[in-house]
């Protein structure tokens, strides 16, 4: 097979080149989950109804490398974790799943710290790396750039670049997806560790939690849980990052085209980068008009035309 949440299944449980566990050490619910994920077929450039798997696994590994360096290139393929909890192996591909516990007030034994942006040496608006590329005899070969025009402006317009490797996928617009998706997710800054009771035991590090917090304003707000340690207060600290269902979409063939293609000479024609987005909007009225002001990106170049449009309804 190759979908990458299989491969990860295969390798855990085989006994010659990989770790020989039992399959009732494997949560083969998420294993499906993942599997189902990586399956799903997207829209590509190329002729009228072109798609691909969003994810999958082409590629080679060492038995003379370690499970952990082998696990990883797999997991790259699709932007995966693999975390062990409670007796079981749990994997979780690149894609969105619905929180699955909540937390609030009453799970508390603590003050919530909140980090409310990442430093900047951990953020970055543009990609680049390596695929490895069928049409040159497999060998490692550079993808397009990969940048989002929001992401720019969000960083006041300075270009901040991220190199990946892909090892364990073939197909350029397989990993300009995976390098979308991870800037789009670049966005979700804001991480809290909560101080929980004991109940919190029942999240393992992967899962999405809905977070009530009355005096933050917080109504089932979705976090993901990337980390947790007893604490010495006899409860758990878990480390939470926020999350959204949109920071998971696939990148658009129409109406615009938001992958970058290459032609048989090598020739690039760059992606959509998207539409940098204004701030500050504010409306007041007077005169019997309505007066806007808003604040533009950064970046005047990115754009030619600006269109405003008025809602019937108060979104």
């Amino acid at each position: 097979s190759t979908n990458p949440a299989l491969c990860v299944a295969d390798y855990l449980m085989d006994a010659t080149l990989g770790m020989g566990i039992s399959s009732a050490k494997i949560d083969w619910a998420a294993i499906i989950t993942a599997a189902n994920g990586c399956d799903v077929e997207v829209d590509v450039p190329g002729a009228v109804g072109a798609k691909e798997k969003r994810f999958t696994c082409n590629g080679v590994i060492f038995a003379t490398d370690k499970h952990q360096k082998n696990i990883n290139k797999i997991l790259s393929s699709m932007n995966g974790n693999l975390v062990y909890s409670n007796g079981k192996y749990i994997l979780h591909a690149g894609i969105y799943e619905a929180p699955t516990e909540s937390l609030n007030e009453d799970d508390l034994i603590g003050a919530i710290s909140i980090k409310t942006s990442l430093e900047r040496s951990d953020r970055f608006n543009t990609i680049k790396g390596l695929f490895v590329d069928p049409s040159q005899n497999h060998k490692s070969s550079e993808f397009p750039k990969v940048q989002l025009a929001d992401a720019v402006t969000r960083d006041n317009g300075e270009v901040l670049e991220k190199e990946v490797q892909y090892p364990m996928t073939n197909s350029s617009y397989g990993a300009q997806r995976l390098s979308h998706k991870l800037i789009q997710l670049s966005d979700q800054q804001k991480i809290i560790t909560f101080p929980a009771n004991l109940s919190a035991l029942r999240i393992a590090a992967g899962d999405r939690v809905q977070v009530s917090i009355e005096e933050l304003s917080w109504t089932n707000k979705v976090f993901q849980c990337v980390d947790w340690t007893f604490s010495e207060q006899g409860g758990v600290n878990l480390t939470l990052r926020e999350d959204s269902s949109t920071s998971y979409a696939d990148p658009t063939v129409t109406p615009t085209n938001e992958y970058s293609t290459i032609t048989a000479s090598g020739s690039i024609t760059d992606a959509f980068r998207g539409v940098p987005s204004p701030s500050g909007l504010r409306a007041a009225s007077g005169e019997g008009k309505v007066f806007l002001n808003w604040v533009n990106p950064g970046r005047p170049a990115d754009y030619a035309t600006i269109e405003v449009f008025s809602s019937s309804t108060n979104n």
